[in-house]
């Protein structure tokens, strides 16, 4: 009797189950769904929603940010920012739904109701613009600034880093060049009744206010965003600059801490720049090649500052030193090292730091909140709709070689500026 031969052979079966599992593995990974961003205008304010927040699992709750550009932004918030801040949040707290959050280059009113047709932003304006009297600003003064004074024991190197660090990018602004000495006598903060009440009336202004929209259409909710812009006091001879760019006085803070400063700083790309990606990467992967220091992004529109610090904080002169003079030697010995760490890397581990990167957002854009806080920044600095995916897709177009060169660049000493500083 005749056996019939298979049509295929047992390593070949195999090898096709092998690869029907591996097809339904990959098909079965989600694909990258990004929010679905746009941007409309209405009395001439940009606003940008997101109508469908795809990577959630679950619709996210209506959201109504208002954004207000700062018209002094730096580093962290200047005093009198802080000082109005602190106002408006005793204010708002007799208002349902209602809070503000203070950024060092803006400050955001969210409004968060449990029923979006119980919505009325009318009354928002009047909260906003409303004066304080003078006698609640020179309380609100005097709190903040005993609270600074009884925390200047506590304030952190960091902290007292970036204020010098402000304080000289803002003199390098006004005289156009970098100062070698910076007298505390000259730094002594411009906190005052007049001072608050011209902020307040220069911020919330519609010149100054970017929106950003979720968990509704544009539709249901405009008639209130028009009563609301309406009624915001659009007086064109007090208002400051228009959106990212500074005004020409500011008031310059110093600290009362008594610790001592050493910090190391580079001037990077901003969110508004094509760089920002990779220097948001960078940032990253050099804390990691150096955890013995610390090291921070601060970003903002057209330029970030990367920080750096080291452990324990070493002690001179309170100087802000030019780029020309020698480094101290904690910043030569942590490039030095960084750049060791970096030479036994492979170029796989680097291109690892980008794909982390890359997961995290994902990540991240899973939570609500998440996605709404980074639709403040799109809409705040005037993002392209579609910056989540092309950051995305800037991170994954990097190689390890890539990524290497840009931190070898980065690791010189010649391009960090240095603040030190003690009592």
């Amino acid at each position: 009797m005749a056996t019939n031969t298979p049509f295929l052979s047992r390593r070949q079966l195999n090898f096709t189950i092998v690869i029907c599992a591996v097809t339904i593995a990959l098909l079965s990974i989600p694909t990258e769904s990004w929010p679905l961003i746009q941007r409309q205008q209405l009395h001439q304010v940009e606003i940008s929603t997101i109508s469908e927040p795809a990577t959630t699992s679950q619709p996210s709750a209506f959201q109504l940010r208002l954004i207000f550009a700062l018209p002094q932004p730096s580093l962290q918030p200047q005093p009198a920012a802080q000082v109005l801040h602190r106002l408006l949040r005793t204010r708002l707290a007799s208002a349902a739904n209602l809070s503000a959050r203070l950024h060092p280059d803006r400050l955001t009113v969210e409004i968060s109701p449990t029923n979006i047709a119980a919505v009325e932003l009318g009354p928002i304006a009047n909260l906003l613009q409303q004066p304080f009297t003078a006698a609640t600003i020179e309380e609100a003064i005097k709190r903040w600034r005993a609270q600074r004074y009884i925390g200047r024991h506590q304030r952190s190197t960091e902290t007292n880093a970036v204020e010098l660090i402000d304080q000289r990018l803002l003199q390098s602004t006004l005289n156009n060049e970098d100062n070698n000495l910076i007298s505390p006598q000259s730094l002594d903060p411009n906190v005052t009744v007049a001072a608050i009440n011209q902020l307040q009336r220069q911020l919330f202004q519609p010149m100054q206010l970017r929106i950003s929209l979720i968990g509704s259409e544009l539709d249901a909710i405009g008639s209130e965003i028009s009563t609301l812009l309406s009624q915001l006091d659009e007086d064109q001879t007090v208002a400051g600059n228009v959106i990212g760019s500074a005004t020409a006085v500011r008031s310059i803070s110093t600290s009362t801490s008594t610790t001592d400063i050493n910090a190391a700083y580079q001037t990077l790309a901003g969110r508004q720049q094509p760089d920002f990606a990779m220097t948001l990467l960078l940032s990253r992967i050099v804390q990691q090649l150096n955890p013995a220091n610390t090291v921070r992004l601060y970003p903002g529109a057209t330029s970030s500052q990367l920080l750096w610090l080291p452990h324990p904080p070493a002690a001179t002169n309170l100087t802000t030193k030019p780029k020309q003079q020698t480094p101290n030697n904690w910043l030569t010995a942590a490039i030095e090292q960084s750049l060791q760490h970096l030479g036994a890397m492979k170029d796989w581990e680097l291109d690892r730091y980008a794909d982390q990167l890359r997961e995290q957002l994902e990540l991240r854009l899973e939570q609500p909140e998440a996605i709404a806080d980074q639709l403040e920044v799109i809409a705040f600095y005037q993002l392209p709709v579609d910056y989540l995916p092309q950051f995305d897709a800037t991170i994954a177009a990097l190689d390890g070689a890539q990524i290497r060169q840009q931190l070898l660049q980065l690791l010189q000493q010649e391009r960090f500026g240095q603040i030190t500083a003690i009592q």
